[in-house]
């Protein structure tokens, strides 16, 4: 990737004289890479609440960072417990489990590329109170106190290994399941398995051929543009198979699409493909104007997402 950026102008010239092109691949963590905790940038991120909310959420961030601390909060709404569990006697994982009061669901949900249960435990507290929701989220290979290294190699296996071993199919609840950004290849993928009530894709990708094309306009914006027709992008193979469209053309049921029309990092056409793809009968678009890759996270948009999980269309 570093290549491209220091490309020359008498490589521009050698390139339209020749009309080589050339090939770069993009490698697998460019877009999974594992990010520790981290109470400075927690801070970092906090900065412009007030002081009471700040220290408040730091408080429960140093809790999480805690690696010995089980149980996170405990109110009279909402529990929220850590927990480690091994998976094929090799790989421990960390996972959060949000349980408020009164149940009669259940959300699986896939963080995002790059970052930490920390920066999840306010939306996640806040969704599972308002759905009455049993919530839980496991942290990839890698992330926070998981063991391993991240790679999409292991990772769809690893899922299914979680969600039959914290047997979460165990019980009468409604399933819905939940992916944001990255997160979003994984719930797709494990809902066509596993066929919850309910599937919700936060501003999602639609597959590795996209984000190519995606990678290549940025790299290539400006002055650069006209290298684009000379240089091409790729990935390993098993990337190249990474597809978000394939999967909605296997899955029936509610499906909810939230993406910004100003989202940088996954452009908005990739949910509105994902959209136009899905052979859902009951699906829905949630186009916002503004809020960028972010979006799902702002509180009139997490209302939304409510309202749709306990009302439908």
């Amino acid at each position: 990737m570093k290549l491209i950026r220091f490309i020359t102008i008498p490589l521009v010239v050698i390139l339209i004289h020749s009309c080589a092109i050339k090939t770069y691949r993009i490698a697998e963590r460019s877009a999974f890479r594992a990010t520790p905790y981290d109470i400075g940038q927690d801070s970092i991120d906090l900065e412009t609440y007030n002081t009471n909310y700040q220290q408040k959420w730091l408080n429960i961030s140093a809790s999480i960072i805690d690696s010995s601390r089980t149980e996170i909060i405990k109110s009279d709404t909402i529990v929220l417990k850590r927990d480690y569990v091994t998976v094929n006697d090799i790989t421990t994982f960390e996972y959060f489990e949000y349980s408020p009061v009164e149940y009669d669901k259940t959300i699986v949900f896939f963080i995002g590329n790059s970052s930490r249960h920390t920066s999840y435990a306010e939306y996640l507290m806040t969704l599972s109170i308002k759905t009455k929701s049993r919530i839980i989220s496991w942290n990839y290979r890698g992330y926070g106190y998981s063991d391993g290294k991240s790679s999409f190699k292991t990772q769809f296996i690893d899922n299914l290994e979680m969600f039959d071993k914290l047997d979460i199919e165990d019980n009468d609840d409604d399933l819905i399941i939940i992916g944001y950004s990255l997160g979003s290849t994984f719930a797709a993928d494990l809902a066509v398995i596993k066929r919850p009530d309910k599937l919700i894709l936060l501003s999602p990708v639609s597959d590795v051929s996209d984000i190519l094309k995606h990678y290549k306009k940025q790299f290539l914006s400006g002055g650069k543009f006209i290298l684009r027709p000379f240089i091409d992008l790729t990935a390993p193979d098993y990337l190249l198979h990474i597809s978000n469209i394939e999967k909605v053309k296997q899955y029936s049921n509610d499906l909810l699409i939230l993406h910004a029309k100003d989202d940088e990092d996954l452009p908005y056409k990739m949910g509105l493909k994902l959209f136009k793809n899905s052979i859902s009968t009951n699906k829905q678009l949630m186009t916002i104007k503004k809020g960028g890759h972010s979006a799902a996270f702002e509180t009139e948009n997490l209302e939304a997402v409510v309202s749709w999980i306990k009302n439908g269309l």
